[in-house]
Formats: structure tokens, sequence, C-alpha cells
């Protein structure tokens, strides 16, 4: 993840897939923190997840995961 400074907020469908992916994307070295869901985003529980690194990186490693993005947005 050198170099890339990418952020992104991943909408998540619960508060513990929302520490799964935390957990996992820390685990591969993206910089990531469980977040409330910001209103313009509002799908899923209230919970996101915001990542520095690499958007479709962290994607294909949730979905790989069997974590579910319920919606996206670039900061």
């Amino acid at each position: 993840m050198t170099g890339n400074l990418e952020k992104t907020v991943f909408a998540m469908s619960s508060i513990t897939y929302a520490a799964k992916a935390q957990s996992i994307l820390r685990q591969n070295g993206y910089g990531c923190e469980v977040i409330r869901t910001p209103k313009d985003l509002s799908k899923g529980c209230g919970y996101s997840i915001k990542v520095i690194g690499s958007r479709e990186g962290a994607a294909s490693l949730l979905s790989q995961a069997g974590i579910l993005i319920k919606a996206a947005k670039e900061l």
C-alpha cells in the first residue's frame, strides 16, 4: 500500500462486520477505523469502515472474506 493515500468509506451491514473488516484490513497493511456512517451514505447498519489505501484492493479483500459492502464513497 505504499504511496497510495486513497480514502474510502465502506458502509457495512452490521457492527460485527465492520469490526471484522477492520481486523482483516489492518492485517493486510491498511490504515482503517470503524466510524458512524455519514448521513449522505445512509445504507447499512449505521457503521462503516474508513480505509486509507487502494479502494479496489480493500474491497477485494473484504469480498474474499465474505464481508458485504452495502455502499462506498471516496473521501
